[in-house]
């Protein structure tokens, strides 16, 4: 009665062409210090203003552009690591509540985002202060 939808395929031959003669260019790979001086700046921001991206960017040798996508990146990784410790505080209450196992709330405190977010000893191993 019906026929099957007819899967019409969107790239050309000319199309795809481009797309293989074009070179990407190479990820860039940050140095432990400089990793480490991002680290500690987010930890004190995390959203960068334009003339500190710009003396970070003098001062760790990178382009304003790399500091301001390391930045993104590292704002949308602590984003993905806030929801994974969401789920398992859900999955452990699911499993506890199943079991008829109560935790304070100082459980659910000490491994909330909130708690590391505040503490940048516990990520940067004890370094507080402001790198230039």
């Amino acid at each position: 009665m019906f026929a099957p939808p007819t899967i019409i395929s969107v790239a050309t031959p000319q199309r795809r062409k481009r797309k293989e003669s074009k070179t990407r260019r190479q990820r860039t790979t940050f140095t432990s210090e400089q990793t480490l001086k991002l680290e500690l700046e987010f930890h004190q921001n995390e959203y960068i203003t334009r003339s500190r991206r710009f003396e970070l960017a003098a001062c760790l040798n990178l382009t304003e552009t790399q500091v301001k996508i390391w930045f993104q990146n590292r704002r949308a990784k602590d984003k993905r690591l806030e929801k994974a410790q969401m789920d398992q505080q859900l999955r452990i209450a699911s499993y506890a509540a199943g079991a008829g196992i109560t935790y304070p709330p100082s459980y659910f405190n000490y491994y909330s985002s909130h708690y590391y977010k505040n503490n940048p000893t516990q990520v940067a191993g004890n370094i507080t202060q402001r790198v230039v």
